[in-house]
């Protein structure tokens, strides 16, 4: 009965020592969300119905040191990174983003230099440079001068000249402002010659200079040295014009000098139809431009109808000769007696032009 407790007792304890020594061994078991499982206790051995002979024990004194393994802990699951889509680039013209799809691209589209400039969407044409106007001091008076005129559908030319006498009841840019083409004569050696001109000259009248004191009988360099000075006086006149009495064309020798100077400054010449005429003559031989006065209106002191009655027949003889000039005085009647022809008269049937516009069709 003794042994029988005693192997009963040894049999437990060799039992509870292999139990706890296998469960130090063993690792713990590891579930799905990282936790160790708990290690549940075996079950008693059951009982031992007949006596079996214990086996001597290990020595306790000397126990085994387990070996334990490190524990492994469980690698994270790193999601791969989505492969990089590249930045659409700018079109140049506008600027918009384009689609680009997700599929492989070996290398990423280049960007547009943004250090050049973009292209123009279309030429603009440059407006073309204006040609410069030929300078007046390289063009003779005649022609730097001359008022503009176009013309008028194969009319005769008519052309008016007023003589400026400083008249102080005339407003000369009220005159020169009139609606025809109209000459202003001036006499260089008058006070008023310079103002006078330079007022006919802004409202694009022509000035004719209109030399009173030569001298009869005078050398050819006196004629040259008066010539220059009425030049350099009335720089911006077209023509020099004969006085109607005691003028050059009266003395043939006189005439002979003057109008080539004339010619020489590059000035036409103007004269009366009178007498022999012999300035007209000089200036054809030598090629001058000139013109010449068949009637003056207002010589004798002629009340306005009958300057108007004068303008009329002068328009008459021009359509028989192809052009006409009258003269006539810068005075108020003279003003009035132009501005009725030119609406009632016979005006219509000419075309006024300025006397440069009939010198040159000589």
């Amino acid at each position: 009965m003794r042994n029988f407790l005693a192997g009963w007792v040894w049999g437990g304890l060799v039992a509870g020592l292999g139990l706890g020594t296998a469960s130090y061994l063993m690792p713990a078991r590891v579930d799905m969300a990282g936790a160790p499982a708990p290690v549940t206790a075996p079950a008693p051995a059951p009982e031992v119905a007949t006596a079996v002979e214990p086996k001597p024990a290990p020595s306790v004194a000397e126990p085994v040191a387990p070996v334990v393994p490190e524990p492994v802990a469980p690698k994270p699951v790193v999601p791969e990174p989505a492969p990089a889509i590249p930045e659409p680039a700018p079109t140049p013209a506008t600027g918009a983003k384009t689609e680009v799809a997700p599929a492989a691209v070996a290398e990423p589209a280049q960007k547009p230099d943004v250090s050049e400039p973009a292209p123009k969407l279309a030429a603009e044409p440059e407006p073309a440079a204006p040609e410069p106007a030929p300078a007046v001091q390289n063009l003779p008076p005649l022609q730097a001068f001359a008022a503009a005129f176009a013309g008028d559908g194969g009319k005769p030319m008519f052309a008016v000249i007023l003589q400026d006498v400083g008249n102080p009841d005339v407003d000369r840019a009220a005159a020169a402002s009139l609606e025809m083409n109209i000459s202003f004569a001036v006499d260089p050696d008058s006070a008023f010659a310079a103002e006078a001109m330079a007022i006919y000259r802004a409202a694009g009248r022509e000035v004719i200079m209109l030399p009173t004191s030569l001298p009869a009988g005078a050398a050819a360099s006196d004629i040259e040295t008066s010539m220059a000075a009425y030049a350099q006086l009335l720089p911006e006149t077209v023509a020099v014009m004969s006085a109607q009495s005691g003028g050059f064309q009266d003395d043939r020798t006189l005439s002979g000098l003057i109008v080539p100077s004339i010619g020489a400054q590059g000035r036409g010449v103007v004269i009366f139809d009178k007498g022999l005429n012999n300035a007209a003559q000089i200036a054809q031989r030598e090629a001058i431009p000139y013109a010449t006065i068949s009637k003056v209106i207002d010589g004798a002191g002629e009340t306005v109808p009958v300057m108007r009655r004068y303008l009329d027949r002068a328009v008459f003889k021009a359509a028989q000769d192809g052009a006409g000039v009258v003269m006539g005085t810068l005075q108020p009647d003279t003003l009035t007696a132009l501005t009725e022809w030119s609406l009632e008269g016979r005006a219509s049937d000419v075309a006024l032009a300025p006397i440069s516009a009939l010198m040159q069709t000589r």
